[in-house]
């Protein structure tokens, strides 16, 4: 899997939801979708749909973080993304998981 092949669209930068009617299941790959969204909303973070190739634990603030602590164990092994409130943890999609 190539990132070009990642559904991705414009987010806020402060409530990093997405800015297109549809959230992030209207997300593309398209080159000229993305560059039609890069013109309108020039400061927008970008954001990956999540579902389709991996999902994400977001793991905020002291609350967050000690979840983590409390959790890391039973963890598998995985990229980890830090943020400027806490990380990011990317997993394969698992149908036993939910939102």
């Amino acid at each position: 899997m190539r990132f070009g092949d990642l559904a991705r669209g414009p987010c806020g930068r402060v409530s990093k939801a997405p800015l297109i009617k549809g959230g992030q299941n209207a997300f593309s790959n398209d080159l000229y979708q993305i560059a039609q969204w890069q013109w309108r909303f020039p400061l927008a973070l970008w954001g990956l749909r999540c579902g389709d190739h991996f999902d994400v634990l977001d793991l905020d603030g002291p609350e967050g973080q000690k979840w983590l602590s409390e959790h890391k164990a039973e963890l598998p092994a995985t990229r980890v993304q830090i943020t400027p409130h806490g990380k990011h943890l990317y997993f394969l999609p698992d149908a036993r998981l939910g939102p």
